[in-house]
């Protein structure tokens, strides 16, 4: 519970109040809070799009789950779209121009969720996809954990191919982020991903839930990626449509202060590693992988064919997470035994067999006011793109 991540030391004294009285918030529709922003004069994000959106005292917006609104309605803006390149280790900055609905269209713990149109795209390709543009509840949110998300999800996408490699009977993808900064509302930092269509499911989440479904493929790979890495983190909070899955979260095992994990306050370290071990249950792709079981069901669900186990064994991927001398935390990995240091902080991720390695900064953690859990650890319900 919210409670006791407090009483533990995962969040503050301040982050729980203030958690706690988003909760509130939430269920009863009213709000006791003004917006920070708005108090010390800062602008809201200019009109058009409400995509900031204020905490005032007065009843919150109903959310409708609806389609893309007709565009032609919509008021164009200004905005930077900032991409990641793991191959150079960089970000980059392109001007682009967008249009984003005037209200939102899903809602999750931490974020609301607005269609948006990229005309910066071609026309052919804008009536083919269409994104999600993400923007945090809380609008003091740093900056810098929508950077963290989408390295983190990028990383997620390495394991992913690394869990292909092995011809599961389902392949698993994470879709491509990527970040855009809103010029016409004060360089507002907000996520964008492409939008999926279909039947939205939470397969588990940071803290052990597992989904009454509990379908074979997802909770293979959580427990995949615990065993590739050689414990040295696993991938949860498994979501999507189908096999295409968003928004991840990576515990790992760094030491004791929760505040030099790499990939966000989501990261519970051992103890979120220890609550997905206890809820597992092997099943048919596990037993196909050659995991180590644990917790073992029957064959039902996606069973591989014959029931076989995978001819090779498994190249474990080495991870090396540590703190340097500069302070900030490094997180390596690559198959094989050897693990080459770098100059900076970087995850090396060498999966295929060319050996093509890909490197993945990670920011230094500054403040952090949000944690991925839900306010119910056994809740699925929610946003479904958040």
């Amino acid at each position: 519970t919210l409670k006791s991540l407090y009483e533990e030391g995962f969040i503050t004294e301040t982050e729980y109040t203030s958690r706690k009285s988003q909760l509130i918030d939430e269920l009863t529709g009213t709000s006791l809070h003004k917006n920070k922003g708005e108090e010390a004069g800062r602008p809201n994000g200019g009109g058009g799009a409400g995509v900031q959106e204020t905490r005032q005292q007065q009843p919150q917006k109903t959310v409708i789950a609806r389609p893309p609104p007709i565009w032609d309605n919509i008021e164009p803006e200004k905005a930077l779209k900032i991409t990641f390149d793991a191959h150079t280790r960089t970000w980059h900055e392109e001007p682009t121009v967008i249009k984003v609905d005037i209200s939102p269209f899903a809602k999750g713990g931490l974020r609301m969720a607005y269609h948006m149109t990229d005309l910066g795209v071609s026309e052919e390709k804008r009536e083919k996809v269409s994104y999600v543009l993400k923007v945090s509840i809380d609008p003091d949110e740093d900056a810098d954990v929508y950077y963290r998300d989408v390295e983190m999800q990028l990383f997620a996408k390495i394991i992913g191919e690394k869990f292909n490699l092995y011809n599961p009977p389902k392949k698993v993808s994470f879709v491509k982020a990527w970040l855009l900064k809103l010029l016409r509302r004060g360089g507002q930092v907000c996520a964008v991903e492409r939008f999926i269509s279909g039947p939205y499911r939470k397969h588990n989440n940071n803290y052990g839930f597992v989904n009454e479904d509990e379908r074979n493929t997802p909770q293979a790979f959580s427990h995949f990626s615990y065993e590739v890495s050689q414990h040295k983190l696993l991938i949860c909070d498994i979501q999507g449509v189908a096999d295409l899955y968003t928004d991840p979260q990576i515990h790992t095992i760094v030491g004791e202060d929760k505040h030099e994990r790499p990939f966000g306050k989501g990261n519970l370290g051992q103890r979120g590693i220890d609550q997905f071990l206890k809820t597992h249950r092997c099943n048919s792709i596990c037993r196909y992988l050659k995991l180590p079981p644990i917790n073992p069901k029957e064959d039902v669900g996606t069973v591989p064919e014959e029931t076989t186990v995978m001819q090779q064994d498994m190249d474990h991927i080495q991870i090396k997470i540590y703190e340097r001398a500069d302070g900030r935390i490094a997180v390596q990995a690559a198959t094989g035994s050897t693990v080459t240091d770098n100059t900076t902080s970087v995850v090396d991720s060498n999966i295929n067999a060319k050996h093509k390695v890909e490197h993945i900064p990670l920011l230094k953690n500054k403040k952090t006011t949000k944690i991925t859990i839900t306010s119910e650890e056994t809740s699925t319900g929610g946003c479904p793109c958040c």
